[in-house]
């Protein structure tokens, strides 16, 4: 091969793999905003929940937070993973 046809296909190579670890790393940053935003809902939800039940007279015995998490992860469509609070995607066909 020539010499000007390795540096072509050398410069590709890079250009290539600078492209590809671009774009993962935007996919991650992408991810971690989610996860962090919906971390904060999560936070908000679960805080109004004990917030009522406290206004309610309902103390904090019994497990009075999962119930708060578990109300609120239904509200708000999530499930918790791997220490993050993640959306459930579910495929429909309606519209």
């Amino acid at each position: 091969m020539k010499k000007t046809t390795v540096l072509l296909l050398t410069g590709l190579a890079v250009v290539l793999w600078y492209w590809i670890t671009a774009a993962q790393e935007d996919e991650r940053d992408e991810l971690e905003a989610h996860l962090a935003k919906n971390t904060e809902i999560m936070e908000r939800c679960i805080n109004l929940e004990k917030s009522m039940n406290a206004a309610a007279g309902i103390s904090a015995v019994g497990g009075l937070e999962q119930d708060s998490k578990a109300a609120c992860a239904e509200k708000h469509g999530m499930y918790y993973s791997e220490g993050q609070w993640r959306k459930i995607h579910v495929e429909s066909n309606e519209p």
